[in-house]
């Protein structure tokens, strides 16, 4: 038997007992739920308090039965992952190796192309030749199983106070601190803070 078929075999039948709670709790709120009143509000209350008692209830259930599959899934990755980072780690050297020797090469022949054209602009046709050839040198040729992808997108901020606004991002973390510190009293600029408006239950006695 394996671990999940002994996992179930134990938690079978307190699983059924679960679902037909919670198909008596959806009945409920889905068919005669009405909050007409003082009366109606406090059984929707007492109704909330137990259901997030059940519900946290299930978690800690749920934790206890995944705590074997976890223990086991933890203890196979150990056996692998340092084989793997090591892969990985000679993959990542290997790769930008590659990709430095292709910009180098990449230079080279710009280099040489840029050579060649003065010469030829000046009368120098010897020279002009020679830098020709050595752009073709420096071109990389194809490698079966390699392939070169320009993906764009990565850069660095050298000055902030030149980047158009159009690309400057609002600090989210700040504006949260700041309303979170002064409340109500909190005014940004160009931003309108919302009021908070969230229901909270007290647990179950």
């Amino acid at each position: 038997m394996d671990v999940v078929d002994q996992i179930s075999r134990e938690w079978t039948p307190r699983l059924q007992e679960v679902h037909e709670e919670t198909r008596g709790v959806v009945e409920i709120v889905d068919e005669g739920l009405q909050i007409q009143g003082q009366a109606d509000l406090e059984f929707a209350a007492e109704l909330l308090r137990e259901v997030k008692a059940k519900k946290r209830n299930l978690e800690d259930e749920r934790k206890r039965a995944t705590k074997p599959l976890n223990e086991a899934l933890r203890v196979i990755r150990g056996w692998f992952k340092a084989p793997i980072e090591a892969y990985a780690g000679v993959e990542q050297k290997v790769k930008e190796r590659i990709a430095a020797y292709h910009q180098a090469q990449a230079d080279a022949q710009r280099q040489a192309l840029e050579q060649a054209g003065r010469a030829a602009l000046t009368g120098h046709a010897q020279q002009a030749i020679q830098g020709m050839q050595q752009a073709h040198a420096a071109q990389v040729d194809k490698v079966d199983g390699l392939s070169l992808r320009e993906k764009w997108g990565d850069y660095q901020v050298v000055d902030i106070s030149q980047i158009p606004r159009g690309f400057l991002a609002v600090n989210d973390r700040a504006v949260r601190q700041y309303i979170q510190e002064h409340k109500d009293r909190a005014q940004i600029p160009g931003i309108r803070v919302l009021p908070p408006r969230k229901i909270v239950a007290s647990r179950s006695k």
